[in-house]
C-alpha cells in the first residue's frame, strides 16, 4: 500500500470531464484577438510566494501555500510549504524541496528523501510559444503563452504560461497520457521580484547532509520481534515486498482516505500479517511500483501515521497517532534464512486473515471515519478491529506460500494503481520529476 498520488485514470469518461474541465479552466473559447506584446523574459533569479494548486483524473484536488527561490545561474531551485493531514490541523507538517543538477530531495519534518528529477528550466518553452491574448487571472490582468508538446509512446502536454511583463502570474501543465493524466498549476503571487543570490546564499538552496545516505537507526540493541501488520491491498498480490503496512490506527486512517475518494476500485481486500523483523527500525519509505523511496536494504522503515511527528516517528511512541512501515525488498530475508543474514531484517511468517473492503465498509466504518476524521481516527479503527473479528476470511487466488512471494517484474501490476492521494510531498516531487522529462524530452509543437 502506498500512500503516494495517484495519477491513475480509471475510464475514459473521467478522462474526457478533465480535458473539458481543462480548457473550462483555461477559457480557450473565451480569448479575443490582440496584437502579440513581446514574451516575456522571467528573470534568471527570483524570490516569490507560491501557490501550488494540483488535480489528478481520481478528481483529488490539492492547494499548498508556500515560497519559492529560483536561481538558473545555480540551477538550484528551493519550495517551502507549510501543509498538514486531512482533518488533523493539530498536526503541521514543514516540507522543504531542493532541486538541483542531477539531485531532487524533499525533507519533511527533518526526515529527508531523495527523489528522482533534477533541476527544471519550467520557462524555456516561452520563446517557442503561441500567444493567445489576455485574460484575468487572480484579478491580474495578463497575457498568456501556450505550447503543445507531444512526447512519442507517452502522451501530450499542455503548457500554459499567464504573466504581466516579465512577472509570472499563473503556470498550467497538463498532461494526457494513455492512463496518467494531472493538472499543475503554480500561482505566482504579486510580491513576486527578481533577486541577486551570492555564492555564499547558494548554501540555502543546498540540500542538509541528512539528505544523503541511507538515514539511520533507532537507537539500543536489535532484536528479534515478531509483530502483526495490516495492509490493504488488491486481490491479485498479498505479499508484502516493497510495500507499506500498518498497524490498526495507521491503516484506518488510510482506509479512511480510500473510502472517501475513487481509489478503493482497485484495493479491495485487508489483510492481516504476522511479520518478524529486526527492531532496529530504519527512515520510512514511501512504496509503489515495486521501490520504496527512501528506505534502504538493511532495516524496516517506521513512521508517525503521515510522519506527523518530529523525525517522523521514526523511534518515537506512536500510539497517539499509529503507525505506518515500509517493507524494503532489499532487506527481505530469503526463505529459510534468520534475520541478520547478510543484514536482512524482516520476513512474512504467515496470512492470518484477509477480508473484503465492502464487509469493512457494512459495519459502518465510512461513517466512523466521518464521525471522527482527524488523526488517529478512533472510531474507524474500533470498526476496523470488529472487522477483521467478524467478516468472513477470504483466501489467496492460490496457495499461500506463492500468493505471499513478490509477482515477477513483468507481471508487477501495481504501479500507482493500489496508491491513494494522501501525501502531498510525494505528489509535488513526481510533479517535479514529471516536468523535468518533459522539458527535456523534445521541442514544443505549436
Amino acid at each position: 500500500k502506498s500512500r503516494h498520488f495517484s495519477l491513475f485514470i480509471p475510464n475514459q469518461r473521467m478522462k474526457l470531464r478533465l480535458v473539458l474541465g481543462l480548457f473550462g479552466l483555461l477559457g480557450l473559447c473565451a480569448f479575443v484577438a490582440a496584437d502579440q506584446p513581446p514574451f516575456p523574459v522571467i528573470p534568471t533569479e527570483f524570490t516569490t510566494s507560491v501557490n501550488l494548486h494540483m488535480k489528478s483524473g481520481t478528481g483529488t484536488v490539492l492547494d499548498l501555500q508556500g515560497y519559492q527561490n529560483y536561481s538558473l545561474s545555480f540551477q538550484l531551485s528551493r519550495y517551502d510549504f507549510m501543509w498538514g493531514p486531512p482533518d488533523s490541523p493539530q498536526y503541521p507538517l514543514h516540507t522543504t524541496a531542493y532541486e538541483s543538477p542531477g539531485h531532487t530531495y524533499y525533507d519533511t519534518n527533518n526526515v529527508c528523501r531523495q527523489w528522482p528529477g533534477s533541476f527544471s528550466t519550467i520557462f524555456a518553452f516561452v520563446p517557442e510559444s503561441k500567444y493567445i491574448g489576455q485574460q484575468t487571472i487572480n484579478g491580474r490582468v495578463s497575457d498568456g503563452w501556450y505550447y503543445i508538446m507531444k512526447i512519442p509512446f507517452i502522451g501530450t502536454s499542455y503548457l500554459t504560461l499567464w504573466s504581466q511583463g516579465n512577472s509570472p502570474v499563473q503556470w498550467n501543465s497538463t498532461f494526457i497520457g494513455k492512463d496518467i493524466t494531472s493538472i499543475t498549476i503554480l500561482n505566482y503571487g504579486p510580491d513576486f521580484r527578481p533577486a541577486t543570490f551570492t555564492p555564499q546564499q547558494k548554501q540555502y538552496f543546498t540540500a542538509p547532509k541528512r539528505c544523503s545516505g541511507d538515514g539511520y537507526l533507532c537507537p539500543g540493541p536489535s532484536k528479534v520481534m515478531n509483530m502483526t501488520m495490516i495492509r490493504i491491498h488488491p486481490s491479485d498480490n498479498y505479499n508484502l515486498t516493497n510495500k507499506n503496512t500498518a498497524d490498526v490506527s495507521g491503516d484506518a486512517f488510510f482506509i479512511c482516505g480510500i473510502l472517501s475518494s475513487d481509489a478503493h476500485s482497485y484495493d479491495t481486500l485487508i489483510s492481516v500479517f504476522e511479520v518478524q523483523v529486526n527492531s532496529s527500525f530504519g527512515r520510512y519509505g514511501k512504496c509503489n511500483g515495486g521501490h520504496c523511496v527512501g528506505s534502504n536494504n538493511f532495516s524496516v522503515g517506521r513512521a508517525a501515521t503521515w510522519g506527523v511527528k518530529p523525525f517522523g516517528g521514526q523511534c518515537a511512541n506512536n500510539s497517539d497517532t499509529g503507525t505506518w512501515y515500509s517493507m524494503g525488498g532489499e532487506a527481505e530475508c530469503p526463505d529459510g534464512m534468520p534475520i541478520g543474514t547478510n543484514q536482512c531484517a524482516w520476513k512474512t511468517l504467515a496470512r492470518k486473515k484477509t477480508i473484503d473492503l465492502n464487509c469493512a465498509a457494512s459495519l459502518g466504518m465510512l461513517d466512523a471515519c466521518t464521525e471522527s476524521p482527524s488523526i488517529p481516527v478512533p472510531f474507524a479503527s474500533d470498526v476496523l478491529v470488529r472487522a477483521l473479528q467478524s467478516c468472513p476470511d477470504i483466501p489467496p487466488p492460490s496457495s499461500s506460500s506463492q500468493a505471499l512471494k513478490p509477482l515477477k517484474k513483468k507481471e508487477n501490476k501495481e504501479v500507482d494503481h493500489d496508491s491513494f492521494p494522501l501525501d502531498a510531498t510525494d505528489l509535488f516531487m513526481r510533479h517535479q520529476h514529471f516536468i523535468s522529462q518533459i522539458i527535456s524530452s523534445s521541442r514544443p509543437s505549436l
